[in-house]
C-alpha cells in the first residue's frame, strides 16, 4: 500500500514540476533584462522580439535563461530527492532492505547535483567562452 502511495506522489510531482517549469519558463525567461545585462550579453547579437508583448531580450541571454531553468529544475528535483530519501530511511522502521533502498536513493541524488553542478559549472565557462569571443569580433 505504501509503494503504492509512493509511486502516486511521485507522479503527481513529476506532472506539478512539469507544469511549473512549463509556464514559469515564459515569467523567467522572457523578462526584459537590465542595462548591466544588456551591456554583458548582447554585443552584435540580434534582438529577439516577442509579438504582442513588446519586450526584446537578446538571443543570447534567451540561451542562457532556459539553461539556469532547466538546471534549476533539475536541482530542485535532487533535493526532493533526498528529501524522499530520507523519509523513505525514517520510515523503513529496522527493515534492513528498506534502508538499503534510501540509502541508494540519497546517494545517487547526491551524486545526481555533483552532476548538476558540474553542467552549471561547464555551461557557465562556454558562454564566458562564448562571448569574450563574440567581443573580439567587434
Amino acid at each position: 500500500m505504501l509503494r503504492r502511495q509512493n509511486k502516486r506522489f511521485l507522479s503527481y510531482l513529476v506532472i506539478v514540476l512539469f507544469l511549473v517549469s512549463v509556464f514559469g519558463l515564459a515569467l523567467f525567461c522572457f523578462a526584459p533584462e537590465t542595462m548591466a545585462q544588456g551591456e554583458q550579453y548582447e554585443n552584435n547579437v540580434g534582438d529577439l522580439i516577442l509579438p504582442g508583448m513588446g519586450v526584446k531580450v537578446g538571443l543570447v541571454q534567451t540561451v542562457v535563461n532556459i539553461v539556469n531553468i532547466f538546471l534549476g529544475l533539475l536541482g530542485l528535483m535532487a533535493v526532493i530527492l533526498i528529501i524522499y530519501g530520507g523519509f523513505v530511511w525514517m520510515t523503513a522502521q529496522g527493515r534492513p532492505e528498506r534502508v538499503e533502498t534510501a540509502r541508494k536513493i540519497i546517494i545517487n541524488a547526491i551524486i545526481g547535483v555533483v552532476i548538476i553542478l558540474l553542467s552549471y559549472l561547464i555551461v557557465r565557462t562556454v558562454m564566458s567562452f562564448v562571448l569574450n569571443w563574440a567581443d573580439n569580433l567587434v
